[in-house]
């Protein structure tokens, strides 16, 4: 397994909680084979290879580090993959939600600003 099939399957795990399919491997693959990250996205690619579970915290801590981070730009790349898939395509439509969501979106907003300021001193320790 290659380092870009490595990536495409840890990043699918992370934004949809699903295994990638072949097609979505082969299109990240594709998309990304061509690209050069700096040394620090180096760092924090290979770092999130590793740690899967800091994947959230680093996305988190680099909208406010490097928001055009080369990083950033492979997540939301295999976000967009994701999001055109037909076996993913369901979990980007609209649901009907209840009155009391609005608690959970205050509190997933709360867990955000957290998340950030953690992701930032992860960034800052990683790269």
């Amino acid at each position: 397994m290659d380092t870009f099939e490595q990536e495409a399957r840890i990043f699918t795990k992370y934004l949809v909680n699903r295994n990638a399919s072949p097609q979505a491997i082969q299109l990240y693959k594709a998309a990304v084979s061509t690209s050069k990250p700096d040394t620090t996205d180096k760092k924090l690619l290979n770092f999130m290879l590793v740690h899967p579970h800091s994947i959230g915290l680093i996305d988190a801590g680099l909208v406010f580090h490097n928001p055009n981070s080369e990083a950033r730009r492979r997540l939301y790349l295999m976000l967009s993959i994701l999001e055109a898939s037909v076996e993913c395509s369901d979990l980007f439509l609209p649901k009907k939600r209840g009155s009391f969501y609005m608690v959970v979106i205050f509190f997933a907003g709360v867990r955000a600003i957290i998340k950030a300021f953690l992701g930032l001193l992860l960034v800052k320790a990683v790269a």
